[in-house]
């Protein structure tokens, strides 16, 4: 079996042996032919991958990230949930190297002899906004929509004490009158967006 030794030298990886132009890994088999032979380190250069988020708003936590892969060595891609984009989501990366798309969590990226940059491919999110007549979730109006595109506020479905619902109250305590427009403009992942009911008699103060 070929040795388990391996060196590191500045930016190259040795990833095996070499001998008569054949890789060997280690604890590959080796046939012995009948005389001695050399094997020497198959050396890979190392080249940075440099994920990015692009020029982009919304972004929370990290946005980017870089780490060294030998070349000509397949390598997997990373994750949808890589970086963080308050309404969006990550449906692919796209490659400076060869200005093609690869879907995200691609398995058998071939590294290339220079480094390389991927940069976030984004999909704006559906979501569908809760507009809350009241404690009774049955009553929820439910309205679908994308990330920066606008619905209409709906007209309420209930009356309370007679009255009924004049505007709708976000959770920043802007309020959007009855049949205006609503901006969605995305959430924190794993959160939804909630708007609240605003009755005849109330303070309209911070109508949009």
């Amino acid at each position: 079996q070929v040795s388990l030794m391996s060196y590191t030298y500045g930016d190259f990886v040795q990833l095996g042996w070499e001998y008569d132009g054949i890789e060997f890994k280690g604890q590959e088999k080796f046939i012995m032919p009948e005389h001695d032979v050399t094997l020497t380190p198959d050396w890979k250069k190392r080249y940075k991958i440099t994920y990015t988020v692009g020029d982009v708003d919304r972004v929370t936590g990290a946005s980017f990230m870089e780490y060294s892969q030998p070349e000509t060595i397949p390598t997997g891609l990373q994750a949808a949930n890589r970086f963080s984009r308050n309404g969006f989501k990550i449906v692919g990366w796209l490659c400076d190297d060869d200005n093609q798309v690869y879907a995200t969590s691609y398995p058998n990226y071939v590294m290339p002899n220079h480094d390389v940059t991927f940069t976030a491919v984004w999909e704006a999110k559906e979501y569908t906004v809760i507009f809350k007549q009241d404690s009774n979730s049955q009553n929820n109006i439910k309205v679908k929509g994308f990330t920066d595109t606008e619905i209409t506020t709906p007209n309420g479905t209930i009356t309370q004490n007679g009255k009924n619902i004049i505007a709708w109250r976000d959770e920043d305590g802007a309020i959007y009158p009855v049949g205006s427009q609503y901006m969605i403009k995305g959430a924190i992942a794993g959160k939804g967006i909630t708007l609240e009911a605003v009755w005849e008699g109330s303070d309209l103060s911070g109508t949009t």
